[in-house]
C-alpha cells in the first residue's frame, strides 16, 4: 500500500548509490498508476551488467552505510572547495554542489578547457559541480580552481 490515491514515489539506484552510470531505479505507486505510467513508457531494459551492478548494491546493507558516509564527506569535502575558490554554493546534495554566479559560463568554459566538466544552466546563471572520483581529480579541481581566480583576476 503506497500512501494516498495518486502519489508516485521514485527512487534512482544510481544516484542514491552514487552509481550513475547504472541509470537504474525504481517507482512505487497505486496499481491503476502503474499501468498508465507502463503503457506511457513502454519496455525500458536495463542492460545486464547494470542489472548486476544493482542487484549487488541492493544486497550490500555495509557498502551502502559505507558509501552513504562516503558520499556525505565528499560532497562537503567538495562545499569546502568551492568556498575557499569564492564559489559558495547554493544547493546541492551528496552527488554534487550548485553553485550560481554571474560568470559561470565562463568558469564553465575554462574548467572544461582543464578536462573538468561541470553542468551550465543559463536560465538562472550556475554550475552543477559533481563530485570528484579519485585524489587525483580532487588534486586536479584544486589546481584548476586556483588558476582560474588567477585568472579572473588578472582579466
Amino acid at each position: 500500500h503506497i500512501g494516498k490515491p495518486g502519489l508516485i514515489v521514485l527512487r534512482s539506484i544510481g544516484k542514491f548509490f552514487g552509481l550513475a552510470g547504472a541509470r537504474a531505479g525504481f517507482v512505487f505507486g497505486w496499481p491503476e498508476l502503474l499501468r498508465v505510467l507502463a503503457e506511457e513508457l513502454g519496455p525500458w531494459t536495463v542492460a545486464g551488467p547494470a542489472r548486476e551492478v544493482v542487484k549487488l548494491a541492493l544486497r550490500d546493507t555495509e557498502w551502502q552505510q559505507s558509501m552513504g558516509s562516503k558520499l556525505q564527506r565528499d560532497s562537503a569535502r567538495l562545499q569546502r572547495c568551492l568556498e575557499r575558490h569564492g564559489l559558495a554554493p547554493a544547493g546541492g546534495c551528496e552527488l554534487f554542489q550548485w553553485v550560481p554566479d554571474a560568470h559561470s559560463l565562463a568558469t564553465h568554459r575554462y574548467l572544461a578547457g582543464r578536462g573538468i566538466l561541470t553542468r551550465y544552466f543559463e536560465s538562472i546563471p550556475s554550475l552543477r559541480f559533481g563530485l570528484p572520483k579519485t585524489d587525483a581529480d580532487w588534486v586536479r579541481l584544486e589546481q584548476a580552481l586556483t588558476d582560474w581566480r588567477r585568472h579572473a583576476i588578472r582579466d
